[in-house]
Formats: structure tokens, sequence, C-alpha cells
């Protein structure tokens, strides 16, 4: 879900997308599009697509085989962060003092790194709806 509750994320592991829908007032979901397209290793069908976050700015960081994507406001890939790992990670969060930590999963690796931006607050209250 996006930190300002109105949309939700589907990852789309198969066709390598991600889309978006709006969340109504009643839960109900409308507008569903393709919002982003994930990049992949050369000769790999897909992206194997994980957890995803927010960052207060608005970029979405997404776990993938490639590394965690990182995308702009505006739904372009802005940029990819390598893990040392070869296999890609499976989950992303923002965690630690003021949210500015990057962790990222891999099997059984934790990998860790700071950021400029800090993390979506999962708490913060929201804008109302109308």
């Amino acid at each position: 879900m996006s930190p300002d509750g109105w949309r939700l994320l589907v990852a789309d592991s198969r066709a390598n997308r991600i889309w978006s829908f709006r969340i109504e007032e009643d839960g109900s979901l409308t507008g569903g599009k393709v919002a982003y397209e994930v990049e992949t290793r050369a000769g790999s069908p897909d992206a194997d697509i994980g957890g995803m976050t927010f960052d207060s700015e608005g970029f979405l960081y997404v776990a993938t085989k490639l590394g965690v994507q990182v995308f702009d406001r505006q739904e372009r890939l802005a940029a990819i962060i390598d893990v040392p790992g070869p296999e890609g990670v499976s989950n992303v969060m923002f965690a630690g003092p003021g949210l500015k930590w990057l962790y990222s999963m891999e099997w059984n690796k934790v990998y860790r790194r700071p950021l400029r931006r800090n993390g979506a607050d999962p708490f913060a209250k929201t804008t109302p709806r109308r």
C-alpha cells in the first residue's frame, strides 16, 4: 500500500510488472493499471518480484533478482541497488533510527545500507479522504 493509503500495489512476477489500484472509501479497488515495469537479468524470463516499500518522498523500492530496483514518483526506473549475493533479494524494508537504513534479504542473509532518504513512516497520519 502507498504511504498515503490511496493505492494498492500488486506484483505480477510472471509479467515483470507491478499493478496499481486506487483504494476507494468503501475498500473496493478501481482503476487498475500497470504502473511499473521491472528489469530482468539478460537471459532470465522473470524478475522474481518480492517485497516492496516506499520512502518518504514517494520512491518505490522493489526486491528482485537484480537487486533493489528503485522507481521515482513518475513510475520510472531511477536506479538499481546491487547486493553482494548472486541470488538477488526477496524482501526490502526501511528500519532503524529515523528509518534511514534500507534492509534487504537474500535467502539466509540480511544486508543493510544507509540512505539519504528516509523510509515512509507506516504509522504517520495520512490525508483524510473526501
